[in-house]
């Protein structure tokens, strides 16, 4: 295989790995390592602190991290819902708001900013971003399925009177 072939895989490979399906659904026990340019013990160790579902300690590790790299779309996204699972909603809705400011396609943070949205019972704004999805990845895609999912279960606890 020419050598500049393998340079660019390796190059590529932190850009094929999403947050959303490593956290989501069947690949949740999948941390990813962030690209070697973003990088940082504090990173790695937010994403096992989220592992262990220690989400207020991967809250501190990953502002830390953003602190030097806040252009991490994919760390701000992971703050976000380690924001959310530790039950702070306005923190979560903002770093979801900056990962989709640095990269308009992140699936996951549409997905997680849905899921948000259901924990403030406002499903018009859930669908919004399943409909983002629907556009994004139209063959379907992980973080779509999983927002379906979280939305018909919402749904189905909410019925509309």
């Amino acid at each position: 295989m020419p050598r500049h072939f393998i340079a660019i895989m390796v190059l590529m490979a932190p850009i094929l790995i999403s947050p959303a399906a490593i956290a989501s659904g069947s690949n949740s026990d999948n941390l990813a390592a962030p690209s070697p340019a973003m990088q940082s013990d504090d990173y790695a160790g937010a994403l096992n602190a989220i592992k262990a579902n220690d989400f207020t300690h991967a809250t501190q590790l990953l502002n830390r991290h953003l602190q030097r790299n806040p252009g991490d779309a994919d760390a701000w996204n992971w703050l976000g819902y380690a924001s959310r699972k530790a039950g702070n909603l306005p923190n979560a809705f903002a770093a979801y708001e900056k990962a989709l400011a640095i990269n308009p396609r992140h699936r996951g943070a549409y997905e997680y900013l849905g899921e948000a949205y259901l924990m403030s019972n406002n499903l018009v704004k859930a669908q919004a971003q399943l409909k983002r999805l629907d556009e994004l990845c139209p063959s379907s895609c992980e973080e779509r399925k999983d927002l379906q999912v979280a939305i018909a279960q919402y749904q189905s606890k909410h019925p509309v009177q």
